[in-house]
This record gives structure tokens, C-alpha cells and sequence, in this order.
């Protein structure tokens, strides 16, 4: 009985719990001609119409084996057109790469092909890359990431999908792979390389995961099951530490008393949340998000360089990540006025602001300002040149209330004031204008932190 139907419904399910793909999606498959490049575009070619798929294939020449590469590339376009695939082929120099990039050849021929295959779906058309990791693939990768110290996110293995690049095939094993080629007769090629212990990943695969499968035969099972775990995991943590972001701050910001207090696994995750927001690219390490962390408790100027040209700075209670050279923070760009009409809800700069004739109804949960009577027209604008508001007998500078109140200067001009025939009535998170009244009002201001 052949493997195929019991492996094609097992990629299939797989496939559909991570919602891998939708009708009329184009799939673009990394085709090295590989076992496993082989099996996987062998399977989503079979699995095309159910799918709703149309696919093509992306075959890139590291120029590492120059005597392997045309038999590889002429048995790769056999395969595309005995199946009506679009191929498209690519070269590189990956060892020229590597010593201009500073960077082992793995590393550098991952980045290599990687550029390759995103140019070619942008090309092609194609919103989805498709790689060929398998069972073990993911359990060598946790096992390196173990050795590295890595925390949940390493440790969760090779993700199912992200950043447009899926991997259909991760819950099928090398000896499925295997099979499943016999029992087709489909060809493939062979890399050398694989068997070379030069390479830590190849030390794993040889040295230790037979030591693992002498233990328990389902090492590689286990390991995976447990990274699924991990990657749950991880997810709820960096869902809460983005909540505690948009509790305490927003964008690139947060309190630093905030982040001082919460725990370490969602505050190091906030960081990164951060950093990225900031301009960040790829993943702090542990020392700089710890470092991150101690400017909490230093001075209201403190500074910190972070990689690619990105600082964390401390402004009064802020924390504020952003480029070097950008001296403006999440939501301090101005913006045009708005026009508040009576229970319509104006959102701006992390703000909701609404505007009822009389009391705000029931189950309004913003804070309630009351004002005895406001001068049409009400709009909700920026800061301007002169602007006072009136509050508890003063008459006070809007710009003197802000450096009162340790607003970052690159904020004060996005912080949304309501104002009407008369002047500033409210400015949001602060002070509302005499005419407040507690009793009967004629005019209800609710406002929200979003």
C-alpha cells in the first residue's frame, strides 16, 4: 500500500490547523531538489486543486558544489516540467558573501537564498515561500537553540508560518520523506555536505540524536510536542506584555515605573516589543534588554545605544525607544482638528474623546468631565501659540500645565485638546476648565486611554 494518501492527509491537516494557505493563494516552493524539497513540492503540486492553489519553484545555486550543481538544476527542471511548474533559477557566491559579510557559510547561504526566494515571489506574484523542514529539521534546531540559551521563542523550534514562509511538511519524519519518494518514484539529489561534521547542526543529526532514540524512539516526536507547547507559551507571554504596553504607554513608549514592576518574563518581552517599534531590527539579546531595564531606575536623561541604530531614552516617567536621530515619540506628531458631534466617538493619538448633550449614558467608561454649558463649535485639535486654560481660580499656560506635568516635549504637540467658542475646556489625561459642575449638566465630556 503506498504511503502517499496517509502522509498527503497528514500535510493537509497540518496545513489547514495552521491555516497555512486560502483559495487562489500562489505558492512559491524552495526547491533545492533535496528529499525533502522534492516530497514537499511533489505534495502541494498533488494537492493543488483541492488546495485552490497555483504554484511555482525557486532553485538557488550556492556555488559551493560547482561540480553537483548542473546534474542538481537539470534534475530540478525535469521535475517542474513534468509537473508544469514555473521554474526560476538563481546563483550566488556564497563564500565571497560570507567573508564580505563577516559570517559562517551556513548562515551566509541561508541569507542568500533567502533574498533570492523573496525576490522571486515578489516577481512571480506569489504572497506565500514554502520550505521543506521536517520533523528532525525542528528538533535539531531546538536542541541548537537549548545550547544557546535560548528562551521560549528559540525553544519553540521552527514556527509553522511566519513572515509569509510556511512549512507544510514539519510533522513528517526523514523516514516518511524517504518513503513517500520510493513509493512515487520520484527522484531526487543527494548533498554531500550533509554528512560533513564540520557543521554543529550535521554533529546533532549524526552524534546525538541516535544517543536521544536509544533513549526514547520517539525523541524527535517528543521534542516537537514540546515545542508546540513552548510556542504557546510564548505567545500568551508576549500577548500580555503588549497589554501592558497599551496600559502604560503606547507605540514606543511606556511608564518606567511600569515596566520596572512586572515581572521579568513580560518586561524583557516588552522591551523587544519596543525596540521593534522603535525601528529595532531582529532580536535584542538578553544583556541589552537587561540594560534596557536599568534605565528605569537612573535619571529622567538617561540614554542607551541599542544595535542598528536605535536608543532607549528616559524622559521624566518615560521610556521611549526610538532612532538616534528621531526626536519624536509615539503619537507626538500634530494632527488636523476634528469636529466632536453630540455621541460620536473621535479617536486620536491613543485618545477617545465623545461628547454628549446632558449626562453620558449608562455604561460610558471613560472619565466623565461635566460642564454646565460649552460654546459650539466643540473640535478636538492640537496645542497653539497662546492657549491658557482656566482651573481652580488660575488662569494658566497650556505649555507651562505640560512642563508642570513632565510631558516630553516631543509629545505635547499630538496631546489632543478639547476646545470650543471659548478656548480649552479639557486637555486629555489632564485638567478641565472651570465650568465644571457636579449637579444636572448640560454637556458630558468622556474620555478614554486606548
Amino acid at each position: 500500500m503506498s504511503a502517499e494518501p496517509d502522509i498527503r492527509r497528514q500535510t493537509l491537516k497540518y496545513m489547514a490547523e495552521w491555516a497555512m494557505t486560502t483559495p487562489g493563494d500562489t505558492v512559491l516552493c524552495a526547491l533545492s531538489g533535496g528529499a525533502d524539497s522534492a516530497a514537499m513540492t511533489d505534495l502541494l503540486w498533488r494537492s493543488r486543486q483541492e488546495l485552490g492553489l497555483r504554484l511555482a519553484a525557486a532553485h538557488f545555486i550556492h556555488g559551493l558544489r560547482p561540480e553537483d550543481a548542473p546534474a542538481e538544476e537539470e534534475l530540478v527542471r525535469q521535475f517542474c516540467r513534468l509537473r508544469e511548474i514555473p521554474l526560476a533559477v538563481g546563483r550566488g557566491d556564497t563564500r565571497a558573501f560570507c567573508r564580505q559579510n563577516r559570517c559562517g557559510l551556513e548562515e551566509g547561504a541561508r541569507r542568500l537564498r533567502y533574498e533570492f526566494l523573496r525576490k522571486t515571489a515578489q516577481e512571480t506574484g506569489a504572497g506565500l515561500i514554502a520550505t521543506a523542514h521536517h520533523m528532525e529539521d525542528n528538533g535539531e534546531t531546538i536542541l541548537l537553540n537549548l545550547c544557546r540559551g535560548a528562551g521560549l521563542r528559540g525553544l519553540g523550534g521552527i514556527p509553522p508560518k511566519r513572515d509569509g514562509v510556511i512549512r507544510p511538511i514539519l510533522t513528517l519524519t526523514r523516514a516518511q520523506i524517504e518513503k513517500y519518494l520510493a513509493e512515487n518514484g520520484i527522484p531526487y539529489s543527494s548533498d554531500p555536505s550533509n554528512q560533513s561534521e564540520e557543521f554543529a547542526r550535521n554533529r546533532l543529526r549524526k552524534q546525538v540524536f541516535p544517543v536521544l532514540q536509544s533513549v526514547n524512539s520517539q525523541a524527535a516526536v517528543h521534542l516537537c510536542q514540546a515545542a508546540q507547547r513552548a510556542r504557546q507559551d510564548e505567545t500568551y507571554l508576549e500577548q500580555a506584555a503588549r497589554e501592558l504596553i497599551e496600559q502604560h504607554g503606547g507605540g514606543r513608549w511606556i511608564l518606567a515605573n511600569a515596566l520596572a514592576q512586572a515581572p521579568p518574563s513580560l518586561a524583557l518581552r516588552a522591551v523587544q516589543l519596543l525596540y521593534a517599534q522603535g525601528g529595532g531590527q531582529g532580536t535584542l539579546s538578553d544583556a541589552h534588554r537587561r540594560a534596557v531595564l536599568a534605565l528605569c531606575d537612573k535619571g529622567p536623561s538617561a540614554r542607551l545605544a541599542l544595535p542598528g541604530g536605535v536608543e532607549a531614552r528616559r524622559q521624566y516617567q518615560q521610556l521611549i525607544f526610538g532612532l538616534t536621530d528621531q526626536q519624536q515619540t509615539e503619537g507626538a506628531q500634530t494632527f488636523a482638528p476634528q469636529a466632536l458631534e453630540e455621541g460620536k466617538p473621535v479617536w486620536q493619538n491613543g485618545w477617545q474623546v465623545t461628547l454628549y448633550r446632558g449626562p453620558a449614558p449608562a455604561g460610558e467608561q471613560g472619565q466623565l468631565f461635566r460642564f454646565e454649558r460649552l460654546t459650539p463649535p466643540v473640535i478636538l485639535r492640537p496645542r497653539q501659540p497662546g492657549d491658557r486654560v482656566f482651573q481652580g481660580g488660575q488662569n494658566k499656560s497650556v505649555k507651562k500645565w505640560m512642563i508642570d506635568q513632565k510631558i516630553p516635549a516631543a509629545q505635547r504637540d499630538g496631546l489632543p485638546l478639547v476646545c470650543d467658542g471659548q478656548g480649552v475646556a479639557l486637555i486629555c489625561g489632564g485638567i478641565a476648565r472651570d465650568g465644571q459642575r457636579e449637579g444636572i449638566p448640560g454637556w458630558t465630556l468622556a474620555v478614554r486611554r486606548i
